[in-house]
């Protein structure tokens, strides 16, 4: 059970946070639809629950949420900050 953080190749640069059991399909499933090339930022471990809470903090602690899209976020310094962070936490 993975994580994974996507971003869009040309401007707005927008970022997918996503879960998946098999993140690998599911990314070739999100890309094939996408209307731009989207590049992998990040896949870790993680659960259905750490997915919640990060899309709740990223709303709510960071306010970087694309209005109209649930899992999609502003590349916000403080949102690419943490994500590429190797101390990041995520409870789970």
């Amino acid at each position: 059970m993975s994580l994974y953080f996507l971003q869009e190749k040309e401007p707005p640069h927008r970022i997918k946070l996503g879960y998946s059991k098999r993140p690998l399909a599911r990314i070739a499933e999100i890309s094939a639809g996408a209307s731009q090339h989207l590049i992998v930022l990040k896949i870790m471990e993680g659960t259905k629950e750490d997915e919640q809470w990060l899309h709740e903090h990223f709303k709510s602690e960071l306010g970087c949420r694309v209005a109209g899209k649930r899992e999609w976020y502003e590349a916000t310094a403080a949102l690419l900050e943490q994500i590429n962070s190797p101390l990041a936490i995520y409870p789970g």
